[in-house]
């Protein structure tokens, strides 16, 4: 279970959508979309370790103690970023490793380096692009159950 540094994502838009797709007729129920919901974040959230930056495209500090990237020196935070959705209405995208909420959010000796969309607070704040990825992903749930209705 994820419980140390996760993102639950509802926004307005997103519950609008979700509220078409249960009304479809014959719909096989959220778990189709939660599941392409977790994964497009998951795979936002990992481009952010590949490029170095956070979800909103800044640069993350770079290293000052070894060569490479920041945050990739074995890859266990990176790899360990999952998704689940533990109803039919949520999904949760985030990490079980202790220190990874040191590096969301920096201390006095580690920079901060964002690889979650969370503000400064911890609550979910997804980014534009990431937002339209999401709706985008609901759409086509949408249209793929209203042909298939057809």
């Amino acid at each position: 279970m994820i419980t140390d540094l996760s993102a639950q994502v509802n926004t307005g838009k997103i519950e609008k959508l979700l509220d078409i797709v249960q009304q479809l007729p014959g719909h096989p129920g959220f778990n189709p979309v939660l599941n392409a919901l977790g994964q497009r974040i998951k795979s936002r959230v990992q481009l952010g370790f590949r490029n170095s930056k956070d979800p909103w495209g800044n640069e993350w500090s770079p290293l000052l103690h070894r060569d490479g990237k920041p945050l990739v020196d074995t890859g266990r935070l990176r790899s360990s970023i999952t998704y689940f959705h533990p109803d039919q209405s949520s999904v949760i995208v985030g990490t079980n490793l202790d220190y990874a909420a040191i590096h969301q959010f920096g201390s006095d000796k580690i920079p901060r380096r964002p690889f979650m969309p969370l503000d400064e607070n911890g609550d979910a704040k997804l980014p534009d692009n990431w937002e339209k990825s999401v709706l985008n992903a609901i759409n086509q749930h949408i249209k793929k159950a209203t042909s298939n209705a057809n």
